[in-house]
């Protein structure tokens, strides 16, 4: 028996290979490498950039019993690395323009911020940068994002 995915899941596939556009030859800064929802260690990554997605929160209302509004929080850990010091905080600034831009663009033939035609709205909550100079210039961008998406009240996998 094949059970359909929920509305979630269609979001977050989409975050997946949205954040998989990202490379130099659509015209971005850089080809973003790795694009995975694991919780992968810093030591396992061996290519630069790369993003790991992790659903943070979701909130849901009830809306006169017919549906859920979701609102749904992930957070993108970007790694980026480069060769000296003095070079990792453009490096840092270049990758949180490559992940807005890549986020609102037109996809599939809807508006960025709807995931593929899933949601109603996607925001870019906040970002912070971490700095680690001790190995080599490594810098960890979390950015976090809210997903707004509507679901049929007792159904998640249907749009309402």
């Amino acid at each position: 028996m094949t059970v359909a995915k929920s509305i979630r899941q269609y979001i977050i596939e989409d975050v997946i290979a949205t954040l998989k556009d990202i490379k130099t030859t659509g015209g971005y800064n850089y080809t973003v490498t790795n694009v995975s929802t694991v919780n992968l260690q810093k030591n396992q990554i061996n290519e630069y950039p790369a993003i790991i997605i992790l659903p943070s929160d979701e909130r849901n209302e009830e809306i006169n019993i017919e549906r859920y509004d979701c609102f749904l929080q992930l957070t993108l850990v970007c790694l980026v690395k480069e060769h000296s010091t003095a070079d990792i905080n453009e490096a840092v600034t270049k990758l949180l323009a490559d992940v807005k831009k890549v986020l609102l663009a037109a996809r599939g033939g809807y508006p960025g911020h709807t995931r593929g035609g899933y949601a109603l709205n996607t925001k870019i909550l906040r970002n912070a940068a971490f700095f680690n100079e001790v190995e080599s210039p490594v810098a960890v961008l979390n950015i976090d994002i809210e997903i707004y998406y509507r679901e049929r009240y007792g159904d998640p996998t249907t749009v309402a």
